[in-house]
């Protein structure tokens, strides 16, 4: 927590968000889908990942084949 309980996360987020870069991920979970959030988190080309709200219905980029997986990295063994 950043300061008094009475502010929201949103608030707060919001006072970081000059402190993005091209090389950052940002991670949120819902709540933090709103419009402006999302302009604010990609206007400096930082990448994002994070959970939206059931209602919230963005555009699909690209279809993958059934068959194929996206993978960011090689799988782990573990052993």
């Amino acid at each position: 927590m950043f300061g008094p309980t009475a502010e929201g996360e949103t608030s707060y987020v919001s006072r970081l968000l000059h402190l993005l870069r091209p090389d950052m991920l940002v991670l949120w979970d819902k709540g933090f889908d709103g419009n402006d959030f999302l302009a604010s988190v990609t206007a400096p080309r930082a990448q994002f990942l994070g959970r939206l709200r059931s209602n919230r219905r963005t555009p699909v980029l690209t279809r993958l084949a059934a068959a194929h997986t996206c993978r960011s990295s090689p799988p782990r063994r573990y052993v």
